[in-house]
């Protein structure tokens, strides 16, 4: 349901953010120039890029992209604007890929990659994890472990209108 009108609009407010944090290096380099920026900008910004990626591709394209060094500051933003029904769909997305949360891109796709051939159903390997739950315990897992995760997501209402008022609140603050 995620419907978006004008008035939704929290882009003024993170303008130049988007523009100037780097998302796209390391996970110092983000830590870095985020941090020339007020904290509650860094929480729109990351909810921004967020639905982005996410209405574009699914959580699995958000992690494999470089939006996803964003997540951790994504799940702590949704709480923030009063969206926990985000965040916990993200912070389980999040937590499919382990811990420590793998902010530089290749160590990300490299435990997508084992996430998925681990759960790979079609190889009819006895080793595989996914083969070892269907015949030995009977759960049937999907082969891409993020779509229920997705439907959920979708299934919300958009959390624009939240983030304008988050927004609003705080930079009358400053």
């Amino acid at each position: 349901m995620l419907d978006f009108t004008e008035e939704d609009d929290f882009w003024p407010y993170i303008a130049e953010a988007f523009d100037r944090v780097d998302i796209y290096q390391t996970g110092e380099v983000f830590l870095e120039t985020a941090a020339e920026f007020p904290e509650w900008k860094i929480d729109l910004l990351a909810i921004h890029w967020t639905g982005s990626e996410v209405t574009n591709g699914g959580l699995e394209q958000y992690f494999y992209n470089g939006t996803g060094i964003l997540a951790p500051e994504a799940v702590a933003g949704f709480r923030k604007i009063g969206r926990n029904d985000f965040a916990d769909v993200l912070q389980q997305a999040v937590d499919l890929l382990g811990e420590p949360y793998p902010r530089d891109r290749e160590a990300r796709f490299e435990r997508l990659t084992q996430l998925f051939s681990w759960l790979n159903l079609s190889s009819g390997s006895t080793e595989s994890i996914g083969h070892f739950l269907e015949s030995e315990l009977g759960i049937t897992i999907t082969e891409n472990p993020f779509e229920e995760l997705n439907d959920r997501y979708f299934e919300l209402e958009h959390f624009a209108p939240d983030a304008v008022r988050y927004a609003e609140s705080n930079s009358e603050s400053e």
